[in-house]
């Protein structure tokens, strides 16, 4: 097998942190996100659009432990 067949370790590595560019900012801005919602459903005139809003934040959160664990994951050796 050539090392065109099989990419190194490093060389995956690699590719997969350059998918994700700052992904402490992204966090920050997955959280923000989830906080807009979070105000739109404690506004919300009905119940029906509150769920909505509500089901975003728990999306977003789900998103933003997800990008958490990555990054922990990333940082350790």
């Amino acid at each position: 097998m050539n090392n065109r067949e099989a990419p190194s370790f490093q060389t995956e590595m690699t590719e997969s942190i350059a998918m994700m560019i700052a992904p402490e900012a992204k966090l920050l801005a997955v959280l923000d996100h989830a906080e807009e919602y979070r105000g739109l459903a404690i506004r919300a005139k009905n119940r029906s659009e509150r769920e909505s809003y509500e089901r975003i934040v728990d999306l977003y959160v789900e998103i933003a432990e997800e990008l958490e664990a990555l990054i922990v994951g990333w940082a350790s050796p």
